[in-house]
């Protein structure tokens, strides 16, 4: 079986794009189709809560990064509405960006706070790259230390691991953007004072942790509020 694959978006609407329409926008004419596409398995929105930008952010899970790439989900652009033509060009910024599952080790089990039919309140994204050589110890810090020790935290709710597959930038201020990351660590928590326990900070200070830390290339830490779901998670 495949593994799945999730697309990212961030947006940042800048000042051609009131709050308003961009709400519009999602409710009735972008997210309706897609909540009619069997592949699209989960559809959340949330809002930035670090005061950075983009601003707002959309997570799509899909079955398989496949069905991302065969129709019925690669004929929506020939599809789109004459209000979607005009609006996108307006965004400030529109990051897009699809992902697989890493499957060289497992994710660990979600916690006992893992509801499929409530997304988690907060997410936490973190986008990691580096050179080639770097990868395996990266890699296994992440599997033997790093994702062990935040499943043991308070408010922890799952963490899910990705490799980026391919990657688009458009927005009115596009010229020079560079590539994202290759990996990306998606982070459920109950709240946003999550980082304030002493077992998080335990496990972002490690000796291992610091010297991996040294090796990274890039990195980017977003947290984002939950926003709204249009599509509950399919239980697991």
């Amino acid at each position: 079986m495949a593994p799945p694959a999730i697309l990212l978006v961030l947006v940042e609407l800048g000042p051609k794009v009131p709050d308003a329409e961009y709400e519009d926008w999602c409710d009735n004419d972008h997210v309706p189709p897609r909540l009619a596409i069997p592949s699209i398995t989960s559809l959340i929105r949330g809002k930035a809560a670090d005061g950075l930008k983009p601003t707002w952010t959309g997570i799509y899970d899909f079955d398989s990064y496949q069905a991302t790439q065969e129709p019925p989900y690669s004929l929506l652009p020939e599809k789109r509405s004459e209000h979607e033509k005009d609006l996108l060009p307006r965004f400030e910024a529109f990051d897009r960006r699809i992902y697989e599952a890493y499957t060289g080790h497992p994710d660990p089990a979600p916690s006992a706070l893992y509801d499929p039919a409530k997304p988690a309140p907060v997410l936490v994204l973190i986008m990691s790259g580096m050179e080639p050589e770097a990868e395996e110890e990266f890699n296994r810090w992440y599997d033997e230390e790093h994702a062990p020790m935040l499943a043991k935290c308070p408010g922890w709710i799952r963490t899910r691991r990705f490799v980026l597959k391919e990657a688009g930038y458009t927005g009115t201020d596009a010229a020079g953007h560079p590539p994202p990351p290759k990996y990306l660590g998606v982070h459920e928590w109950a709240s946003l004072d999550h980082d304030q326990t002493e077992e998080l900070k335990a496990a972002n200070s490690t000796p291992w942790r610091e010297k991996v830390r040294e090796l990274l290339t890039t990195r980017e830490r977003r947290v984002f509020a939950h926003w709204k779901s249009y599509l509950q998670l399919r239980a697991e």
